[in-house]
């Protein structure tokens, strides 16, 4: 099960690469699973202001076909679920701990997350042993992009799509190129600079996936 945060759902409707990342995880659509408060934050219930907070109606629809087949986040109670969840930590919200509990709770479960600021508020945390054996598990989106382009045969297509939308992630659109496409080395090792900084700043405990 992949638990991703609203910050990837967004990016990765925006980017209409749903169906790359679902394939690149040689998974299927209902083994990946959302926040509660997702349909709220991105105003699914209006489709002009969710249309409006994504961006196109080409986000939109990618979104709506996405989590036809996705579930809800259901954090099953277990001691290590409610230490994560009774957490005060600077930087980490309460929807990151939820994916974390998730994570926690669910044999081979996996989170993919946006929030680098979360897994280093992560890092901070010392002697918990439900959080130290969850870095195994912990996925940044500059990773899951990398896997994504490494499974799929379609880098111009990949490359099309993240480009058509420069205003998703600046990191991203400078990884990809500004005034030119960027070359797949080129993209790969951009990604994997973000990714190292990540592994820094959380003193070597992000691992790459």
């Amino acid at each position: 099960m992949y638990f991703l945060d609203s910050d990837v759902v967004k990016k990765t409707a925006q980017y209409d690469l749903f169906n790359e990342l679902i394939s690149s995880y040689e998974s299927e659509p209902h083994n990946f699973s959302v926040l509660p408060e997702l349909k709220f934050q991105l105003h699914l219930a209006n489709k002009n202001k969710s249309v409006e907070k994504l961006g196109s109606e080409e986000a939109y629809n990618a979104l709506s076909t996405f989590l036809a087949s996705a579930s809800e986040i259901n954090v099953i109670p277990t001691d290590a679920a409610n230490e994560i969840l009774a957490l005060d930590q600077s930087n980490l919200d309460i929807g990151e701990q939820v994916l974390l509990a998730a994570v926690s709770s669910t044999d081979e479960g996996r989170m993919i997350s946006g929030d680098k600021r979360a897994f280093i508020s992560i890092s901070k945390i010392k002697n918990l042993a439900s959080i130290d054996s969850l870095w195994p598990y912990l996925i940044c989106f500059e990773s899951a992009l990398q896997k994504i382009i490494i499974s799929n045969n379609s880098f111009e297509l990949i490359t099309k799509k993240v480009r058509s939308r420069p205003d998703a992630d600046n990191s991203i659109k400078i990884a990809f190129g500004i005034s030119s496409p960027a070359d797949i080395d080129s993209v790969m090792q951009a990604l994997e600079s973000y990714i190292n900084d990540l592994i820094c700043q959380t003193s070597g405990k992000y691992l790459k996936s």
